[in-house]
């Protein structure tokens, strides 16, 4: 099995759905809401974009 280690950040905008691969393998499936935000090098902070 091959995982692969994700961040996500944002409000999970809906139920989570678990389904399963033909060969048994689970799957989440959802939808997640985020703002755009883009660094200031000036101000050295994060600002909504």
């Amino acid at each position: 099995m091959n995982d692969i280690a994700m961040t996500v950040i944002g409000n999970v905008v809906n139920d989570v759905e678990m389904r399963f691969t033909p060969s048994g393998e689970p799957v989440a499936k959802f939808r997640v809401a985020s703002s755009t935000r883009r660094y200031d090098r000036v101000h050295e902070r994060w600002v909504d974009g």
